[in-house]
């Protein structure tokens, strides 16, 4: 993708999330502020497109730079996303990648963020596996609601990203595969990016990088600079998935995923 060597800027507008996801800190977090309601913490509309003017101008941001919205779930508000928008495309009008959630995606929100600069929109899947993603992680989105997403993402000229995790409460071999294969059977998924949580070997951690690379090269290299792609790690590429990480296991995906789910200690 273009967008995946841009420069870019990290850009925060607001803190916390609504939403009950067992592996998220929001919820704690928030119950620090006395409620979950008192801990989504956001600035005015006005306010954020001044403090980023601001820092623009005050560390000479390059033009090309691509601004990254990374609140926990910057659509959240609706109205407040329409009118920073409006804002953002008369008085800064620069490229920025937002996040968002499948189950408020909509043609309209979509729309808006695109005519306002959008390149890229992040949507967590976490995982494949229906059980996984709504009885252990508690996301309560499903699949078909997800996939669509991806496609109005795609349909609307977005760059679509998702992000995944892997090693949680009950996760085997089967509901890994359940992830991978959501992942790669998706064609509106351009680029996606793994977490391997606490349970791991340290050290040891992996992306997903669609399309797929196809690539193979020494894994004791620590950078790598692949088709525009900055990868941090070596990269093990398979016919499904290219698989980052510090140690060989070998160009076989059905290997791959017996090595990761070995390290990781779990069951068919």
């Amino acid at each position: 993708s273009q967008y995946v060597t841009l420069p870019n800027y990290p850009v925060f507008t607001q803190r916390g999330c609504p939403y009950p996801c067992t592996y998220c800190s929001a919820q704690k977090l928030a119950k620090e502020y006395g409620t979950v309601k008192e801990g989504l913490r956001q600035m005015p509309a006005r306010k954020a497109i001044d403090t980023i003017k601001f820092t623009i101008k005050k560390y000479d941001v390059p033009s090309n730079t691509l601004l990254l919205f990374t609140d926990d779930l910057f659509t959240m508000y609706k109205d407040w996303l329409y009118e920073f928008l409006d804002l953002y495309e008369a008085e800064i009008a620069r490229p920025f990648w937002s996040t968002a959630r499948s189950n408020t995606a909509s043609d309209e929100q979509f729309d808006r963020l695109k005519s306002a600069g959008c390149r890229t929109i992040m949507m967590a899947i976490e995982s494949g596996n229906d059980f996984i993603r709504n009885k252990v992680m508690k996301r309560n989105i499903s699949r078909k609601v997800m996939f669509n997403s991806f496609e109005l993402a795609n349909k609307l000229g977005l760059e679509a990203r998702c992000s995944v995790m892997i090693g949680n409460p009950g996760e085997t071999q089967k509901t890994l595969w359940d992830t991978i294969n959501f992942i790669r059977n998706n064609n509106n998924i351009k680029y996606s990016t793994i977490t391997m949580i606490s349970r791991l070997i340290s050290g040891f951690f992996l992306i997903f990088i669609l399309p797929i690379i196809n690539f193979i090269d020494d894994p004791n290299i620590a950078h790598k600079q692949i088709e525009g792609k900055q990868i941090n790690g070596a990269v093990i590429a398979t016919n499904d998935v290219a698989i980052i990480k510090f140690s060989s296991f070998g160009k076989n995906a059905v290997a791959a995923v017996n090595a990761t789910t070995h390290a990781l200690g779990l069951t068919n």
